[in-house]
């Protein structure tokens, strides 16, 4: 987990999110060039600033375990701490193990700080790895 807490920025909430922000989660989800297949506005959180949605991320649920996915922060709202907020608040909601996949090696490292750690690799291109986490918590 981070040594430091992480808070939101003055003017920013998080929430569930309700079956009047699929229009923003979808927008988010598809800037950020993720799968938008297996959107359900039930299992989302968001985080809304100044009114408007400034990130998302769900929980998805299967038999025995649970997937962080989808979790993008709006462009205008980078760097101040939203990505790894919302990924505490969601590790944190979890009721049973769990997982995550993610391109890159930023992403790896990312997700690395909050007790992820990588179960599996395989390449996903000749320029990109794709790594699935667990969460050893």
């Amino acid at each position: 987990m981070i040594a430091s807490s992480v808070s939101l920025p003055q003017k920013c909430t998080i929430r569930q999110a309700s079956e009047q922000d699929i229009k923003s989660i979808r927008k988010l989800v598809w800037s950020a060039k993720l799968d938008p297949t297996q959107l359900r506005w039930e299992q989302f959180w968001v985080i809304e600033c100044e009114g408007r949605l400034a990130a998302c991320g769900q929980l998805r649920n299967f038999s025995g375990a649970q997937e962080l996915g989808s979790l993008v922060v709006a462009k205008d709202w980078r760097d101040r701490g939203l990505g790894s907020y919302l990924t505490q608040y969601l590790i944190q909601q979890a009721t049973e193990p769990l997982y995550l996949e993610c391109l890159g090696k930023r992403l790896a490292a990312f997700y690395s700080r909050f007790g992820f750690v990588a179960v599996c690799a395989r390449f996903a291109s000749v320029h990109e790895i794709q790594v699935r986490f667990v969460s050893i918590r």
